[in-house]
């Protein structure tokens, strides 16, 4: 799919590496102002206008693994690791420094910080 390696190739990409802050901005989506990860906006904008609704999305900050939930005919999943969330909506938990994880998706393990 088009899609999919559209988004392994912005991965790859040098410039969008994931932000060790936490630097978010308003991006105009659909209709309405949405908070996102600034290194991850122009991927969900993408998506976004190629017909892939995003409900949430976080980059991972360099602690977790990036994740964008995405509404399939009310059936919600994870496009990256692809994986299904059962929840309909607080898909994220936030661990004890502020940073916000998937459980499904984290396994409850920490991701190595990037060096």
């Amino acid at each position: 799919m088009l899609i999919v390696k559209n988004i392994q190739k912005w991965k790859d990409n040098k410039k969008n590496k994931m932000c060790n802050s936490r630097n978010s901005t308003k991006t105009y989506i659909n209709g309405k102002y949405i908070k996102l990860d600034k290194c991850i906006s122009s991927l969900i904008m993408y998506l976004n206008f190629y017909g892939i609704e995003t409900v949430a999305s976080c980059c991972g900050h360099s602690k977790y693994q990036m994740t964008i939930i995405a509404n399939f005919d009310g059936n919600f999943k994870d496009i990256i690791s692809n994986k299904e969330i059962l929840r309909v909506r607080k898909f994220y938990k936030k661990d004890k420094q502020g940073y916000y994880y998937i459980p499904e998706v984290q396994n409850g393990n920490y991701r190595k910080k990037l060096l």
